[in-house]
């Protein structure tokens, strides 16, 4: 078992082992002193994996009760957001229970808001699906919902007890949901990390390990994106908004492809790494209504944004933009 420590608030464990998630009771059970844990996940997640998560949380003490909603980005909002609040209120939930995140970085966003404000914060455990959660999504306690004028307007910085990583999971997901993860991979090779290109993608607990060790690095002392965090807004505010603008039929991974792409100027040790992993790197839209799009960013104030400019293998600057001026600098034009 490979066990990564993260230091924000009390701090927390990562935990990466095979096979993980059939005895993952014992290790929520550690952390939390509750008798309720709520299970949310999507439809397929809960299909394939709710009976053995809930089998083992049983094992170790806990009622169990489990949510499940369609899925996707498009279900990441305030209706799900209320009905979940609602499931935990029926279940008799108190401070002292526990949500469970089973499934990628939507579901975790979702349980992880609603443990957030149920009762003015329950305790929750992450326990992600996706090669994109595993490696970024679910570690740093970013979690909320979507509204219609943009992606994550709504939501809060809460950190969960512990995350278990389970690679066996990966072995479910289709090639198309499995490419998204290695975006994220690009990210932090692109920020510190530029060996990352080269570790063989069966490796699988040695990229979620080092992904998750070069994201401690920039979040340990910037848990509310203030500084250092932000750096690792690398490509995403062309994401989100290339998100929005395809009404999230484009996935998060695939967007920030696209994002990384643009943002390392078509480099081709970045590039040749994201098509090797079936992902796309060109931008076929308006960009003059993408920037537009980006004024909904999180990460702007006032008239100003933060970009993240890459510099090369392991190298970015961060640096403050007119809104004015995002897309000659952007686009170039």
């Amino acid at each position: 078992m490979r066990k990564l420590r993260i230091g924000i608030g009390k701090g927390y464990d990562v935990l990466i082992e095979r096979g993980l998630l059939s005895h993952c009771g014992k290790y929520v059970r550690s952390v939390s002193r509750g008798t309720r844990a709520m299970v949310v996940c999507g439809e397929t997640v809960s299909g394939l994996y709710s009976d053995t998560v809930r089998q083992s949380l049983e094992n170790a003490g806990f009622l169990t009760e489990c949510f499940v909603y369609p899925g996707g980005e498009k279900h990441k909002n305030a209706d799900t957001y209320i009905a979940l609040l609602n499931a935990m209120a029926d279940f008799h939930m108190c401070r002292s229970d526990c949500v469970v995140a089973l499934g990628g970085g939507v579901t975790g966003d979702i349980a992880g808001f609603a443990a957030a404000s149920y009762m003015r914060g329950v305790s929750f455990v992450q326990i992600p699906t996706t090669l994109l959660s595993m490696v970024d999504s679910s570690v740093g306690g970013k979690c909320g919902i979507d509204l219609s004028a943009g992606k994550n307007l709504v939501g809060a910085f809460y950190q969960p007890l512990t995350v278990l990583c389970d690679p066996d999971v990966l072995s479910t997901l289709s090639p198309d949901d499995l490419c998204d993860g290695y975006a994220e991979v690009a990210k932090y090779s692109m920020l510190c990390k530029p060996n990352l290109l080269s570790v063989p993608d069966c490796e699988t607990e040695k990229i979620v390990y080092e992904s998750l060790d070069a994201k401690r690095s920039y979040i340990e002392g910037d848990e509310r994106d203030e500084g250092m965090r932000m750096y690792l807004n690398l490509g995403h505010t062309i994401a989100h908004a290339l998100e929005k603008q395809s009404d999230f039929t484009l996935s998060h991974g695939k967007a920030l492809s696209i994002g990384l792409a643009v943002m390392s100027r078509y480099a081709d040790d970045v590039c040749t790494y994201l098509r090797s992993h079936g992902l796309p790197t060109e931008l076929n839209v308006d960009t003059q209504e993408l920037c537009k799009l980006m004024m909904n960013d999180k990460k702007r104030r006032g008239d100003d944004v933060s970009l993240v400019l890459y510099k090369g293998l392991g190298s970015c600057e961060l640096k403050t933009v007119k809104c004015s001026e995002l897309h000659s600098i952007l686009f170039g034009n």
